[in-house]
C-alpha cells in the first residue's frame, strides 16, 4: 500500500515538478487573502436565500450545478450548507488544482512561475466575490477546473478522444457557470501563441487546421450545453427564467452584438469605463493596469518580430491571436448586456496579468543583452508581486466591508424588531409589511464614504440587503425574527398609511387591522 502511495506521489511530481509549491502558495495567499471568510460567516443578499442549497440551477442555464447539488445531498444525506471553513477549504484545493494545470498547459516550469500564478488565481477579487456566495462556491471552482481540464485535453493532443473529452468538460463546466468561457477562449489564444513559437512546421494549412479545431470545439461544446440545457427542462418541465435575459440571449440582433465587441476592445484599453462591480483595478492597481499594458505591447512587439524572422505566417498568426485577445478577456461583455456583467463574472481578467509574463518566459527581450533581458523579466515578475500583494490587501477590505455592512444590517433589523415589539397592542400573530422599502432614504442609515469607490458582489450598497429579495431569510436567521410578511400593494394606498410619516420619524410603524405597516 505504502509502495503504491509513493508510485502515485512520484507520477504527480514527474507531471507536476512544483506540485507542492503550488499547493502550498495557494493555501498561503489563500490564508492571506481570504483568510478572515474561512472563520467568519457572510451572509447577505443571495446567501441567506440559499443558506441550504446551491442557488438558482435548471432555470439559469446551469443544470450541471443542479446535478451536483443533488449528487452532494445524496453523497452527505443532509441539505446543502454555505459553510466558511469546510467549503473555504474547499476552494482552495480546487484553485490549487487549476494553478496546476493552468501552468503546465503554459508551459512554465519555473518556482516563480508557480508561485506568481497560483498566487494571482487565488488572490483576484473575483475569488473574494466567490467566497461571500460559499453556497456555490465550490461548485464554481469547480467547474473552473473542468474548463482547464477541457483546455488541456484540446491543447495538448490531437487526437478524437481528446476532441471528445475535451468537449464534454467543457460543456459540463459551462453547465455550471457559463462566465468561465472568456477564460476558456484566453487559455486557447495563449496555448495557440505558444504553438506559433514551438510547432517545427508552420504553414497556411497548420494555421487553418489549428482554426478549425479550436473553432469547432467551442461550437460543439456550445451546442451540446444547449441541447442538454433543453433537455433539462423539458424533462423537469421548466422553462429559462428571463432574468439579465437567459430566456432570450439573442434578442438584441447583430447590431447589439457589434456594439459589444466595440466595448469589450474599448475596456482593454479604459478599463475603469465598465461598471464598478466589475472593475478589478482599484486605487493604485489602476497605475499597475497600464504598467502592465506597456510590459503586454513590448513583449508582444518582440514576439511577433521573433515569429516573422522565422518566417510571415507564424508572424501572421501572432498578430492575429494578439489582436483577438483583448475582445477574449472581455467576452463577457459579449456574452450578455453589460450593464449586468459584475465581479463574479470576470475571472478571464487573471490572463491579463499573465500574457506578458508567458510571453518574457516564452520569448525574453533582447536575448543578445542578457542582462537587460533579465531586468525587464525581473521587472515583470516585481510587477506581478506587487498586483498580488495589492489584491490581498483589496481583499481584506472587501471582506471589512462586508462584515461591517452585514452588522450594520443587523442591528438595523434588530433596531425595526424592537420598535415593532413595543407597538401598544403588539401580539405575536400580526403580519408585517414594508411599505416603499426598496425606497429606503433614511438619513440615520448612510453609507460609509471610503468603501464607495468600489464594489464587489453581493454588496454594491450599504443598504444592499434592505432591498434584497432575501430579507425575509435574513430576518429569521440574523435577527431571530420570523413574523409572516405580506405584500405591500394592499396597504400603499391606504389613507391612514398615506398620512403616516416615513421612517424612523415617530408615527412610521403602526398597527392597521392584523398588520404592522413599517412606511419608508
Amino acid at each position: 500500500m505504502e509502495q503504491k502511495g509513493n508510485s502515485i506521489s512520484h507520477g504527480i511530481e514527474e507531471r507536476w515538478p512544483h506540485f507542492r509549491l503550488t499547493m502550498l502558495s495557494a493555501v498561503i495567499f489563500g490564508i492571506l487573502a481570504h483568510g478572515v471568510a474561512l472563520v467568519n460567516k457572510f451572509s447577505m443578499v443571495d446567501d441567506p436565500q440559499f443558506l441550504f442549497d446551491v442557488g438558482v440551477t435548471f432555470r439559469s442555464g446551469r443544470w450541471f450545478l443542479g446535478i451536483l447539488g443533488e449528487l452532494v445531498r445524496w453523497i452527505f444525506g443532509s441539505p446543502n450548507f454555505s459553510l466558511p471553513l469546510f467549503g473555504g477549504l474547499i476552494c482552495l484545493l480546487l484553485l490549487g488544482l487549476c494553478a496546476c494545470v493552468l501552468i503546465e498547459l503554459l508551459e512554465l516550469r519555473g518556482k516563480a512561475d508557480c508561485i506568481l500564478v497560483t498566487g494571482l488565481m487565488v488572490v483576484l477579487p473575483v475569488v473574494a466575490g466567490f467566497y461571500c456566495y460559499l453556497f456555490t462556491a465550490p461548485y464554481y471552482l469547480f467547474g473552473l477546473l473542468l474548463a482547464l481540464s477541457g483546455c488541456f485535453l484540446l491543447c495538448r493532443f490531437r487526437k478524437a478522444w481528446a476532441y471528445l473529452g475535451g468537449v464534454v468538460l467543457l460543456t459540463l463546466s459551462t453547465g455550471i457557470y457559463q462566465a468561465f468561457i472568456p477564460t476558456m477562449l484566453c487559455v486557447f489564444l495563449m496555448v495557440f501563441l505558444r504553438q506559433t513559437q514551438k510547432s517545427e512546421a508552420w504553414s497556411v494549412k497548420k494555421l487553418l487546421l489549428e482554426i478549425v479545431w479550436y473553432v469547432s470545439a467551442c461550437l460543439c461544446f456550445l451546442a451540446l450545453y444547449a441541447l442538454l440545457n433543453s433537455l433539462c427542462l423539458k424533462v423537469l418541465g421548466l422553462s429559462m427564467t428571463g432574468y439579465n435575459g437567459l430566456s432570450d440571449p439573442v434578442s438584441g440582433g447583430v447590431g447589439e452584438y457589434l456594439q459589444r465587441v466595440k466595448l469589450s476592445y474599448y475596456l482593454f484599453l479604459k478599463p475603469d469605463g465598465t461598471n464598478r462591480s466589475a472593475y478589478m483595478y482599484p486605487f493604485r492597481l489602476h497605475t499597475l493596469y497600464y504598467i502592465n499594458l506597456g510590459v503586454l505591447v513590448l513583449a508582444a512587439a518582440n514576439f511577433i518580430w521573433q515569429r516573422l524572422r522565422k518566417d510571415r505566417i507564424r508572424g501572421l498568426s501572432a498578430f492575429l491571436a494578439l489582436c483577438v485577445f483583448p475582445l477574449a478577456v472581455n467576452f463577457i461583455y459579449v456574452m450578455c448586456a453589460p450593464k449586468i456583467v459584475h465581479s463574479l463574472m470576470v475571472y478571464s481578467q487573471l490572463l491579463f496579468w499573465l500574457l506578458p509574463w508567458c510571453l518574457l518566459r516564452w520569448e525574453p527581450v533582447c536575448p543578445e543583452k542578457e542582462k537587460l533581458s533579465q531586468w525587464i523579466t525581473k521587472f515583470a515578475c516585481v510587477l506581478l508581486a506587487a498586483a498580488s500583494l495589492m489584491y490581498v490587501r483589496y481583499d481584506n477590505v472587501v471582506y471589512l466591508r462586508m462584515d461591517m455592512y452585514q452588522t450594520r444590517t443587523i442591528q438595523y433589523f434588530t433596531t425595526i424588531i424592537t420598535q415593532v415589539k413595543s407597538l401598544e397592542g403588539y401580539e405575536s400573530g400580526l403580519k408585517l409589511t414594508f411599505v416603499n422599502k426598496d425606497f429606503n432614504l433614511d438619513p440615520t442609515f448612510v453609507d460609509i464614504p471610503e468603501f464607495t469607490t468600489f464594489a464587489v458582489e453581493p454588496i454594491l450598497q450599504h443598504t444592499a440587503e434592505l432591498t434584497a429579495h432575501s430579507f425575509r431569510e435574513f430576518l429569521n436567521q440574523w435577527c431571530g425574527f420570523d413574523a409572516e410578511i405580506v405584500d405591500e400593494a394592499d396597504y400603499r394606498d391606504l389613507p391612514e398609511v398615506r398620512e403616516m410619516p416615513q421612517y424612523p420619524n415617530a408615527g412610521s410603524i403602526r398597527i392597521i387591522g392584523d398588520t404592522v405597516v413599517i412606511k419608508f
